[in-house]
């Protein structure tokens, strides 16, 4: 099975904790750089099975194919099929048929796959902003947002109401977080609202673990907050 982000709920509480000590001590290093590693380039056959997998008739083999893709490097892919790819995507991510983790990889994959996947920005974030989709669809969906760079910093702005508003799912604020982490300088402002979710007792900590790595990709907009950061309390 594919790995589903139903999954990754289920991830040890004490994740978020870690991440923030690690930070902390990055952030007492200035030559150490608190980005995630790069993702690495898929070869051709991998590419070319990814590919057979998408058009595949099982939603399970599908959903495969979309994670897969959210895993490495995409921009050297060929134009034609980068292009196919964002268009099944699209596509799986609107059929409200389709099972939630399929469409939550669906929106993942759009997000790695960079300027092809710009025509789909508004219905991404029409999904993000959609109160009757399932969680995952929307936490995948800021995801795919954070990740298409210059194609989605108009909405910001969209992807902090979400992180604000206690009603939401966690779930998915957490993904509007980790969106806002992706952003780079145009997110700086909002540090203190992503920090107020990593504090917030009432989010399960796995999932505060995204505002956290969120923190640690704004670099120098999050060194004042250093001793906030070490006061998030353990449970």
């Amino acid at each position: 099975m594919f790995k589903s982000t139903s999954i990754r709920r289920k991830l040890s509480f004490f994740l978020v904790f870690t991440f923030t000590f690690l930070f902390i001590f990055q952030l007492s290093l200035p030559w150490v750089n608190t980005k995630e590693a790069a993702k690495p380039e898929p070869k051709d056959w991998q590419i070319n099975g990814i590919v057979a997998a998408v058009d595949d008739v099982y939603p399970e083999v599908q959903g495969f194919a979309f994670y897969r893709l959210g895993e490495y490097e995409l921009k050297n892919l060929n134009q034609q099929q980068a292009k196919k790819i964002a268009k099944k995507a699209a596509n799986v991510l609107k059929d409200e048929k389709v099972d939630s983790d399929v469409r939550g990889g669906a929106a993942v994959a759009l997000g790695n796959l960079g300027d092809v996947a710009k025509p789909y920005v508004e219905d991404i974030l029409t999904l993000l902003k959609d109160e009757k989709v399932d969680s995952d669809v929307r936490s995948g969906a800021a995801e795919a947002l954070g990740n298409l760079g210059d194609a989605a910093k108009p909405y910001a702005e969209n992807i902090l109401t979400l992180l604000k508003d206690e009603k939401v799912d966690s779930y998915v604020r957490g993904g509007a977080a980790q969106a806002l982490g992706n952003l780079g300088d145009i997110a700086k402002p909002y540090v203190e609202d992503i920090l107020a979710f990593l504090k917030d007792e009432k989010v399960e900590s796995h999932i505060r673990d995204s505002a956290a790595k969120a923190i640690g990709n704004l670099g120098d907009a999050a060194k004042p907050y250093v001793k906030d950061i070490a006061a998030v309390p353990r449970r």
